[in-house]
């Protein structure tokens, strides 16, 4: 039998003769900014296993490998760095841009910084 009643902070529910309380208080949920080094405007994200690539609106594609502490640009060969929508299908990364749509073969950034920043779309 569930049963249910309001008290100051919230609501109290009994379930089964086990109770539990759900206090509105203790809900808080507090955004945290997660650009690290990065101070552009952020227009769309993408993730590929643990790289988070992120589009902005005058300064290209970035990539993250470390939560977004830090950034990298990867722009080599993009004709717009206006970056609408970033997707990931299969092993590519999908840009598109005022400049037209725009794919990044991942295979070859996983496993080197150095090859990630001279890949080109």
């Amino acid at each position: 039998m569930i049963s249910t009643s309001e008290t100051e902070y919230g609501f109290h529910v009994n379930v089964d003769r086990v109770s539990v309380d759900t206090y509105l208080m203790t809900k808080v949920w507090t955004w945290m900014p997660a650009v690290g080094d990065l101070p552009l405007i952020a227009t769309t994200t993408a993730i590929k296993d643990s790289t988070l690539f992120l589009g902005t609106q005058t300064d290209g594609v970035h990539y993250s490998t470390d939560d977004g502490l830090h950034w990298s640009p990867i722009n080599v060969g993009l004709q717009n760095l206006d970056i609408f929508t970033l997707e990931v299908l299969d092993n590519y990364l999908y840009a598109s841009t005022h400049g037209g749509l725009y794919r990044l073969n991942l295979d070859s950034m996983i496993t080197n910084t150095k090859e990630i920043a001279a890949s080109t779309f």
